[in-house]
């Protein structure tokens, strides 16, 4: 019963170390909600690659940028390219197996209790990228120079988005 019970304290000892190592490796991470209380966590390391975290599932993606964006990575979950230079509306890009359109841009929002100015709403088509992932999947960002990265959604057919929100702005990709 006693090795037992060091066993268990030390699982926790290594636990609580390989946690505080996580947070002081240099990452840093951003939260986003749904009003239904899901998460999914972006988080980026120093060498540049990201994560996006959904339920139990990582996925680590290449930084894509070379220079001409502030964001940019593709994955089933999620696909972002923000370029350095502000577009404008109706101004599209590829970038890899997605496409990115502006739809709009509004000059002044109040986004969860936050004033946001000139906040991007971005629409993604991402091709399938096989043999993983053989789906088509559709995005909507919500981005903001100053804030970053706002929200973003996945847009299907056949049901209502469910949109996830920053926890704290400013976020992923705002003007340091």
């Amino acid at each position: 019963m006693a090795s037992r019970s060091l066993t268990l304290l030390l699982s926790l000892v290594l636990a609580a170390i390989a946690c505080v190592g996580y947070a002081a490796d240099g990452r840093q991470t951003w939260v986003f909600s749904s009003i239904y209380g899901h998460e999914r966590t972006l988080s980026r390391d120093v060498s540049g690659d990201y994560s996006i975290s959904v339920v139990d599932v990582t996925a680590v993606v290449d930084d894509c940028d070379d220079g001409s964006y502030r964001v940019c990575f593709s994955s089933r979950y999620l696909a972002a390219a923000i370029p350095t230079e502000q577009p404008e509306k109706g101004s599209r890009w590829i970038v890899g197996p997605s496409t990115f359109s502006v739809l709009t841009i509004v000059e002044e929002a109040k986004v969860l209790g936050y004033d946001v100015r000139d906040l991007y709403v971005i629409d993604v088509e991402r091709k399938p990228v096989p043999p993983i992932d053989i789906v088509a999947h559709s995005f909507r960002l919500f981005f903001s120079y100053s804030d970053g990265l706002i929200g973003f959604g996945e847009i299907e057919d056949d049901t209502e988005p469910v949109f996830y929100f920053a926890s704290n702005l400013p976020s992923l990709g705002a003007k340091e």
